[in-house]
């Protein structure tokens, strides 16, 4: 089984008590996180904190309490998908209006990309569409680099309908995954990582800045739009 991490709870963060391995009076942030799951961690829950109205998971979380019954939503660039997937999911831009709508779609939607931000940007936007009257739920997983941690933990044959993570030109397993760039190279160390080149990493950016205007205006038109006309 794996080793609990050493981050403190949701709980504890709003507290302001320190971590465990803070004995000393640092503030958590400034210590050097000790593994490399523990540097995902802090990274996906930055990032997710940048969303509160949108519930964030854990990647074990979606394993334990979501992934045999809900819609898994890739939030990636058509590259990193190009890469690996976790399995049974499908892209952003496959989910559509009118299946958002539909009384009947009761599953739990799942926003994922690697590291909780895109994914928020995304659930947010999936929370505005639906309105304050559905209750379905939509949340946030921390990414696809954490759930390469989750994989690795698992004890071998404990969970074989885990969802796994696939080549999706073969539909294998693989241990390959997509990045985006070092600073975010949080994965398992048993993955072989790829990441974009410099010139594809300038575009990379250029898009996700201009994907968060154009979600940031729709957010801000949903709260200021008189719900009797949403």
């Amino acid at each position: 089984s794996r080793e609990p991490l050493l981050l403190p709870t949701r709980e504890a963060r709003a507290s302001g008590r320190k971590c465990e391995m803070c004995v000393d009076g640092t503030n958590e942030d400034d210590a050097e996180p000790t593994t490399v799951e523990e540097q995902c961690r802090r990274m996906t829950s930055k990032f997710q904190s940048e969303f509160p109205q949108v519930e964030a998971i854990t990647a074990y979380e979606y394993l334990d309490a979501y992934a045999s019954n809900c819609v898994l939503v890739d939030c990636r660039t058509e590259a990193e998908r190009a890469v690996s997937v976790i399995e049974g999911s499908i892209p952003v831009d496959d989910i559509g209006f009118d299946e958002l709508k539909k009384t009947s779609s009761t599953k739990p939607i799942v926003a994922y990309c690697s590291v909780g931000y895109r994914s928020g940007l995304e659930a947010q936007r999936l929370k505005d569409i639906l309105g304050g009257g559905s209750d379905r739920k939509i949340v946030n997983m921390d990414g696809i680099l954490a759930y390469t941690h989750v994989l690795k933990n698992l004890p071998k044959g404990s969970m074989p309908n885990a969802p796994r993570i696939l080549d999706p030109r073969t539909q294998q397993s693989t241990q390959h995954v997509h990045v985006v760039s070092q600073a975010w190279n949080a994965a398992a160390e048993e993955y072989t990582t790829h990441e974009f080149d410099s010139a594809d990493l300038q575009n990379f950016f250029k898009q996700v800045q201009s994907h968060v205007r154009v979600r940031k205006i729709q957010h801000l038109y949903h709260q200021l739009t008189p719900k009797c006309c949403s």
